[in-house]
């Protein structure tokens, strides 16, 4: 068996550092998409949850204001 040349071995060793690095960079993007995901999802939730009550303390002043209440 004859071994690798080095350059061969040299080589093959970039292309997996090039590899993990872009490995690393890639999953540092999806790690901050599924932050501004959940940050998103945490917004949405909040103005569902209090917008509701909002728009209903609303209703009431403008019905006050009429004079329904």
């Amino acid at each position: 068996m004859s071994e690798p040349a080095v350059d061969e071995v040299v080589d093959h060793k970039v292309q997996q550092a090039v590899a993990r690095n872009a490995l690393h960079k890639i999953a540092d993007i999806v790690a901050e998409e599924q932050r501004i995901d959940v940050a998103k999802q945490r917004y949405t939730v909040w103005m569902l949850r209090y917008g509701i009550v909002l728009m209903v303390l609303l209703a009431a002043l403008v019905a006050r204001y009429l004079g329904v209440i």
